[in-house]
């Protein structure tokens, strides 16, 4: 089972436009509205710092301020 990722950035992202499965988001590393995710893939990348990924782990615990191990466990309660 994994995390309902597109529904997690609707509650947890301040989204700016939904284009499909793009969004454009404020960025949790540096605050413009410069995050460009794509919900269906669970990939995302700032063009302005250049935060990027393809895990939600790493974006949850940065949106969260969780550790990586900590960010698991709150993954595992949150599963579809």
């Amino acid at each position: 089972m994994r995390i309902d990722f597109r529904a997690w950035c609707a509650a947890n992202l301040t989204v700016d436009q939904k284009l499909g499965d793009e969004w454009v988001c404020t960025c949790p590393a540096c605050g413009k509205t410069k995050l460009a995710v794509n919900v269906a893939k669970s990939v995302w990348q700032c063009w302005t710092c250049r935060f990027a990924g393809r895990e939600a782990k790493t974006l949850i615990a940065t949106v969260l301020g969780l550790s990586p191990s900590a960010a698991d466990a709150y993954m595992l309660t949150r599963v579809v």
